[in-house]
């Protein structure tokens, strides 16, 4: 499993500002065990817009 973070970000979890909650929630879910990478980027859209659109930097 991957971890896409302008997926995440869309998708309302906040890990501007509260990373370790987020991933205190993933562990409680899926245990961060299991994902085995992360794609780190931005997004275009604000948090919890439900629209992933990834920003080319």
């Amino acid at each position: 499993m991957y971890v896409d973070t302008s997926s995440v970000y869309a998708a309302g979890y906040d890990i501007v500002n509260n990373l370790d909650g987020v991933l205190n929630e993933f562990d409680d879910i899926i245990g961060l065990d299991r994902i085995k990478s992360i794609h780190l980027n931005d997004s275009k859209n604000k948090l919890n817009s439900h629209v992933d659109h990834h920003t080319n930097r």
